[in-house]
């Protein structure tokens, strides 16, 4: 009887701290486009064309300088495709009005970007993006889509 307890306890014990240790352990995994930076020129619908940087940062989240600077959250990136062609989509969302998000949904072909993003703030926008690999000069002006 003690043995068969001692067996208990100890396999007990394994079930709930191994997989704690192995948690510990484990990283976010990673997204194929972390770490790549773009600038893009998004051209609004009137014609505006605004410059801005575009980031996959850590964990398959979409940043853009331009929507950050208007209060948008960076966006839970799903990416799907393999070795020179990815597709994304992405939707940032407004800490100032929760009605306001910014839909991006795209593709990476080698070291171009290129797709739509959608905003929802007074009404309904689509704009279109192009870009190329590569940061965004320091000085570079940004200025939002449409204004």
């Amino acid at each position: 009887m003690i043995r068969v307890h001692r067996a208990l306890v100890a396999f007990i014990a394994l079930g709930l701290f191994l997989p704690t240790a192995w948690l510990a352990g484990a990283e976010t995994p990673k997204s194929p486009l972390d770490g790549q930076v773009f600038t893009v020129e998004i051209v609004s619908s009137d014609g505006d064309k605004t410059t801005d940087e575009v980031r996959f940062q850590s964990g398959g989240f979409l940043f853009s300088r331009t929507y950050f600077e208007m209060k948008f959250s960076a966006g839970q990136a799903r990416i799907s495709g393999a070795a020179d062609k990815y597709s994304f989509t992405a939707v940032m969302n407004s800490s100032l009005r929760a009605d306001a998000l910014a839909k991006w949904e795209g593709t990476v072909t080698g070291d171009s970007i290129q797709g739509t993003v959608t905003v929802s703030m007074r009404g309904l926008e689509k704009m279109t993006f192009t870009g190329r690999r590569g940061e965004l000069p320091p000085a570079a002006p940004v200025k939002p889509p449409g204004q």
